[in-house]
C-alpha cells in the first residue's frame, strides 16, 4: 500500500494534522492563506490582514490592511473561543469550541452558508438547520467560492459555488446552505478524518491515509489520472505518484508545497512571485528548499498554506511565528511592506522580543529580555514570560523584566517571551534555559555539649536545592574534628582532651548557586561527669 497520506490541502486552506499542532498556547493557533488575504488564530481570537474588498478581513470595514486586524466580535463570535481558520476568494470561514463554524466576507454564490447570497463584513453563523442539525464540526475548509467541513463522524459537507462539482453531492447547483458530500461510491464505508478546500476542487484523507478528491480536474488536480474534465462525487486520487510520503502539503493558484518529517518547507510550480521562496522567480517542476538562511533560520515549520487565488504562502513554525513569502499584493505577507513582493520568507506580524536571560532562584526564575526591533505599527500591550514544562507564567505591561514563581527546584526549565500588541501577538523568543534553585538553610541544632574523655558525634545538617556545601570557621578543642560528608551534611566529632573544658563558638556556612546561610553554633565541653 502507499505511503499513507497525513493530509491533503488544494489551493487556499489547510487544517493541521495532530503531529502538526502547534507548540503551547503561545503565537499563532492556526494560519491561513486565501486569495489575497491571510488570517490567523491567536488565543482563540481571529486576525486578518490584505486585501478587503468583500469584507474577507471580517473588521467590518472593506479597508484593505497591510498588518493584522481583529476580526469582529461583537456579534455571533461574541464569547467564542475559535480554533481553526480558513482563508478562501475573497471570504474566510472559522470553527469555534463548540465545533459551530462562521464565516465572513463575499457571497455571490453561498459562500458563507448562512442561506443568502448577501456578503457580509463581520461573521456570520453558518446553517445549521438542514444537514449540519444536531452535528459538531471539527475541520473547515475554504477554497475559490466554497467551503467545506467535517463533523465528528468524519461525513463531510460543502456549500458554495458548484460549477463543477466542487460541493461533491453529486451536481453542479450553487447551494447557500451545508449539503453532505455523497457518501457512496468510493465513500461508502469511510471515515474522513481531514478535508481540504480548492479554487474549485476538494480533497478528503480517510482514516486508512488515502485521499479522494471532487469537483473541477483541468489541471488534473483530482489525481486520479481518469482525464475527465470534473466529477461531481469524490474519485480516488491515485497515490503513487508525488504524494506519497508527504507529511504536509498545500497547493496554491498556481503552485504547490509541503512540508517534510523535520519541519523544512519545500514547493514546486510556477514561481513568478517568488512563491517558491527559493530566493528566485524560476519556476520549479521538481521540489525546491524554501530559502531557510534567514528569518527561517533553526526553525522548525509545523504547518503551510498557499494562497488560493494569489500567489503567497504562509507558514508557522514550532514557536508558534508565521512566515509568508510570494505576492503581497493587499498587504498579504502581513510585513507591512504592502505591494513588495518576496521571494524569500518574511516574519508576518510583530518580531519577538530577544536576547532572553533567565537567573534562577529559589522556586523562581527572574527573566528579562530586549523589546522587539518592531511591531509592525501595532501598539505594544505587555509581555508574557512562560516556563516549559508546566505553563507557569509572569505578565508586564512594559518592562522587560518578570519573576516566574511556583517552579520546581532542581527542574530544568526553557522559558520564552511572546510580546502582545495591538497587530496581534509576536511569536515566542528564542528560549534560555534555567534550572532553579532552593537557597539553603540550616536543619540542625545550633549548639552542642559534650564532656572531655568522652567521645561524642553532633552531625549538622542543611537544606537546598541543590544540597549545599557546609562549611565552618572558629577553634576547634583539642581532640574533636569537623568533617563534611557529601554536600549536605557534616560532622563534629572527636574525643576532647583534658584541657579542652570550655566554651567554643563557631561559625557555620552552607552555600550553594542559590545563596548563603551562616549559623552561629556553640561547642561547650564539660568536666567528664
Amino acid at each position: 500500500m502507499p505511503a499513507a497520506l497525513i493530509l491533503l490541502t488544494v489551493l487556499g486552506s489547510l487544517v493541521p494534522a495532530p503531529q502538526a499542532a502547534l507548540a503551547a498556547s503561545q503565537g499563532t493557533a492556526s494560519i491561513a492563506a486565501g486569495g489575497y488575504q491571510s488570517c490567523s488564530i491567536e488565543s482563540g481570537k481571529a486576525y486578518c490582514w490584505g486585501d478587503n474588498g468583500f469584507g474577507e478581513l471580517g473588521d467590518g470595514s472593506t479597508a484593505g490592511s497591510s498588518v493584522p486586524v481583529a476580526v469582529d466580535t461583537s456579534g455571533v463570535l461574541a464569547g467564542k473561543t475559535l480554533t481553526q481558520i480558513a482563508a478562501g476568494g475573497g471570504f474566510t470561514c472559522a470553527l469555534d469550541t463548540a465545533g459551530a463554524a462562521y464565516c465572513w466576507g463575499l457571497n455571490n454564490w453561498g459562500n458563507l452558508g448562512d442561506g443568502s447570497t448577501t456578503s457580509s463584513g463581520v461573521p456570520v453563523a453558518v446553517d445549521t438547520g438542514g444537514v449540519l442539525a444536531g452535528k459538531t464540526l471539527t475541520q473547515i475548509a475554504v477554497g475559490g467560492d466554497h467551503a467545506c467541513a467535517l463533523d465528528s463522524s468524519g461525513a463531510a459537507y460543502c456549500w458554495g459555488l458548484n460549477s463543477s462539482g466542487e460541493l461533491g453531492a453529486g451536481s453542479t447547483a450553487d447551494s447557500s446552505v451545508p449539503e453532505a458530500v455523497d457518501a457512496g461510491g468510493v465513500l461508502a464505508g469511510k471515515t474522513l478524518t481531514q478535508i481540504t478546500a480548492g479554487d474549485e476542487s476538494t480533497c478528503a484523507v480517510d482514516t486508512e491515509g488515502v485521499a479522494y478528491c471532487w469537483g473541477l480536474n483541468n489541471y488534473a488536480q483530482l489525481g486520479d489520472g481518469s482525464g475527465a474534465v470534473f466529477s461531481t462525487v469524490p474519485v480516488e486520487v491515485d497515490a503513487g505518484g508525488a504524494l506519497a510520503g508527504r507529511t504536509l502539503i498545500t497547493a496554491g493558484e498556481s503552485d504547490a508545497c509541503a512540508l517534510d518529517t523535520a519541519g523544512a518547507a519545500y514547493c514546486w510550480g510556477g514561481n513568478a512571485y517568488g512563491e517558491l521562496g527559493d530566493g528566485s522567480t524560476v519556476a520549479a517542476s521538481i521540489p525546491v528548499p524554501v530559502d531557510a538562511s534567514g528569518v527561517l533560520a533553526g526553525k522548525t515549520l509545523t504547518q503551510i498554506t498557499a494562497g488560493g487565488a494569489a500567489d503567497h504562502t504562509c507558514s508557522v513554525d514550532a514557536a508558534g511565528a508565521a512566515y509568508c513569502w510570494g505576492d503581497d499584493d493587499g498587504g498579504d505577507l502581513g510585513d507591512d511592506t504592502n505591494g513588495t513582493q518576496s521571494d524569500v520568507p518574511v516574519l508576518a506580524g510583530p518580531q519577538a522580543p530577544t536576547g532572553v536571560t533567565a537567573v534562577p532562584g529559589d522556586a523562581t526564575a527572574t527573566v528579562s529580555w530586549t523589546a522587539p526591533a518592531s511591531l509592525d505599527t501595532g501598539t505594544l500591550t505587555g509581555y508574557t514570560a512562560t516556563a516549559s514544562p508546566g505553563g507557569a507564567s509572569c505578565t508586564t505591561t512594559s518592562a522587560t523584566t518578570c519573576t516566574i514563581t511556583g517552579l520546581t527546584n532542581g527542574t530544568t526549565y526553557s522559558i520564552t517571551v511572546v510580546a502582545h500588541t495591538t497587530a496581534g501577538d509576536s511569536g515566542a523568543s528564542t528560549p534560555d534555559i534555567v534550572t532553579p534553585t532552593g537557597g539553603p538553610a540550616f536543619t540542625s541544632d545550633p549548639a552542642d555539649t559534650a564532656s572531655f574523655g568522652m567521645p561524642f558525634s553532633f552531625t549538622v545538617t542543611a537544606a537546598g536545592s541543590p544540597a549545599p556545601r557546609i562549611t565552618r570557621t572558629g577553634r576547634l578543642p583539642s581532640g574533636v574534628r569537623f568533617a563534611r560528608h557529601g554536600n549536605d551534611t557534616a560532622t563534629i566529632s572527636g574525643t576532647p582532651s583534658g584541657t579542652a573544658a570550655g566554651t567554643y563558638p563557631l561559625t557555620l556556612t552552607a552555600t550553594n548557586p542559590a545563596g548563603t546561610a551562616t549559623q552561629a553554633f556553640t561547642l561547650t565541653i564539660t568536666p567528664a561527669p
